[in-house]
Parts: structure tokens; C-alpha cells; sequence
């Protein structure tokens, strides 16, 4: 494949090379993809190319961003199937960036726009304003750290069907099998519970290629320092999700010494400490007085709320 931005003054082979990172489904690990210098697209005979804009906006005549990208195009071919071409963006191909002041509609790259906890301790759900290409979401993408400042690992990212779509936004035509916006995060067991910190971004990207644009300020995937963003690049998320602590465990013990003779001399533990009814045979240890045994409750986790569980 070739391709011109000169007004067909000159042609070049498209693309040159590329190499895509991204998160193995099977395994949630990191995978690399080489794409070869003229991609994949087989020589084959073309029966229609048209601009991917997804669906219209009646109201404004104007692409909706959540169902389509600018900057792509859609290549049907005689028995093999439908192929999609993206042709570069201003913000990694300087070729695209010379003509971007010509562009009629400006496409902003995806914000996110929820970090929400589930009913596991360390899996997340974060949701974007628009369809992100998953192979340009990875691990590295993400820095997690607890409320004790102790950072997280980002275990795997997986794509979650989605055929609501993200609320708040423009009302889509038609009911999309998937609007490609939501993702499941599973992270590392927190060490400290509270309010941890989390960044995402900034080279998360749309089906475009466009970075994100979470400053909403139509220069997309910002990698400069805001002081405004927590010191954080401008256009990444930076926000706090509550995550509770691992679980402490339970820790049974019979205290009473009654049966065997033992004695308590140099234990100590911290916990909420009260007598209860005197054991049958029990004594203090060097004198016949009877002696009362002691309760302790043990808080089950680091947050609340606190499942006590009382050892005697």
C-alpha cells in the first residue's frame, strides 16, 4: 500500500514499519506485534474505500467520536473481506501534523471518565468517554500506588463488552454490540487499605491513533508535567480509588490454663481486652487464687468495616 500528502504529487510506501504493544487475553502478559513496512493488506482487488466516521449526528451533520475516528478509512476487497486503514495522526506522524490545520472536525482522543472498585479488593473497572483501540492500553500505562505510598503491580488489563456505553455523552444511533470503552483491572494486593493513587495514561489511544485528551483541550496525549494534574502529565487521569488491605487472617487461641497448667507470662498482643467467667481449674501461676482468662478481639482488616473475631 502507498499513500500521498502532497496531492498525489508523490507516493510513498504506507506504513513504514510499526511496532504495536499489547495485553495477551490468554495470558495477560505483554505481547509485541511487528508490523511489516506496507502492513498486512493483501494485493487485492478494491471494490470500495470510504472514511471510517461511524455513525452521524443528525443535528450537527458531524461525526459522532464514541462510534468512529477520523483519520481512517474502511477498504472493501472482492473475497477478502472488509479491512481497516489508519493513516496516522498529528501526534505521531509529522507528515499528518503539516496538513492537520486543514481538518475540518478535530478529533479529541479518549478520556477516562470512572475508576470504580468491585467486590474484589484488588480489581478495578476503568471506563473511557470513547472507543480505545484495547492493543494500546497495557500495563505500563498505569501506576497504582496504596495508601502507604507502596506501588501496586498491574497484573493484567482486560476489554469488557460494553453495550450501554458511557453516561453523560452524546446519545448514539443504533445499538452497538460492544462501544469498546470499558476495561477490568487487576492489580496487586494493596498493602496499606485507604484511598490509593492511580494515573492512567497519557498513550492510551482511540481507534485513530489519537492519545488521550483528559485536559479535554483538543491537543492530544500531552506528556507535560501539569502541576494542575498532581504533577502528572497533563493529559493523563489522576485520581484516588478507595482499596482495602489484604486480609490480616484469624488467629484462634485458647488462653485458658486451667487443663495443662500453662500460664500467659510474656504475652502480649493489642486488641480490646476484658475478663470473662473464670475457667474451671484455672490459677494464677505461684498462688491457689483463681484466675480470670481474657478476651481479645482481633480486627480481621486494616479498614473498615472491622470483622472482630474473639479468641478465649
Amino acid at each position: 500500500m502507498v499513500r500521498s500528502v502532497d496531492q498525489g504529487r508523490t507516493w510513498q510506501t504506507y506504513p513504514v514499519g510499526t511496532t504495536y504493544t499489547y495485553t495477551d487475553p490468554s495470558t495477560g502478559l505483554p505481547a509485541t506485534i511487528n508490523t511489516p513496512v506496507g502492513g498486512y493488506f493483501p494485493s487485492v482487488e478494491i471494490t470500495q474505500l470510504s472514511l471510517s466516521l461511524g455513525n452521524i449526528d443528525p443535528n450537527t451533520g458531524q461525526p459522532l467520536q464514541q462510534t468512529g475516528g477520523l483519520n481512517m478509512l474502511t477498504a472493501a476487497t472482492f473475497g477478502r473481506g472488509d479491512w481497516v486503514i489508519r493513516l496516522g495522526t498529528p501526534d505521531n506522524d509529522p507528515a499528518i501534523a503539516a496538513i492537520a490545520q486543514y481538518q475540518v472536525v478535530k478529533q479529541s482522543g479518549p478520556r477516562v471518565i470512572g475508576v470504580t472498585t468491585t467486590t474484589q479488593s484488588n480489581t478495578l473497572r476503568v471506563q473511557f468517554d470513547s472507543p480505545v483501540l484495547a492493543t494500546s492500553f497495557t500495563t505500563s500505562d498505569i501506576q497504582l500506588m496504596d495508601a502507604g505510598g507502596n506501588p501496586l503491580t498491574i497484573l493484567s488489563i482486560t476489554p469488557i463488552v460494553d453495550t450501554v456505553g458511557p453516561a453523560n455523552q452524546p446519545a448514539i444511533p443504533g445499538s452497538p454490540a460492544d462501544f469498546h470503552d470499558l476495561f477490568q483491572i487487576v492489580v496487586s494486593a494493596p498493602v496499606v487499605g485507604g484511598f490509593a493513587d492511580i494515573t492512567i495514561g497519557p498513550g492510551v489511544a482511540d481507534y485513530a491513533g489519537f492519545g488521550m485528551n483528559q485536559n479535554d483541550n483538543f491537543t492530544n496525549g500531552e506528556a507535560t508535567i501539569d502541576p494542575n494534574n498532581g504533577y502528572k502529565a497533563a493529559d493523563a487521569y489522576h485520581g484516588f480509588v478507595v482499596l482495602g488491605a489484604a486480609a490480616s487472617g484469624t488467629l484462634l487461641a485458647d488462653f485458658s490454663d486451667g487443663a495443662g497448667g500453662l500460664s500467659l507470662d510474656g504475652f502480649s498482643a493489642t486488641g480490646l481486652w476484658h475478663t470473662t467467667s473464670t475457667a474451671a481449674g484455672a490459677s494464677t501461676p505461684g498462688t491457689r487464687f483463681p484466675k480470670s482468662p481474657i478476651t481479645a478481639t482481633m480486627p480481621w482488616a486494616l479498614i473498615t468495616p472491622v470483622r472482630p473475631t474473639t479468641a478465649t
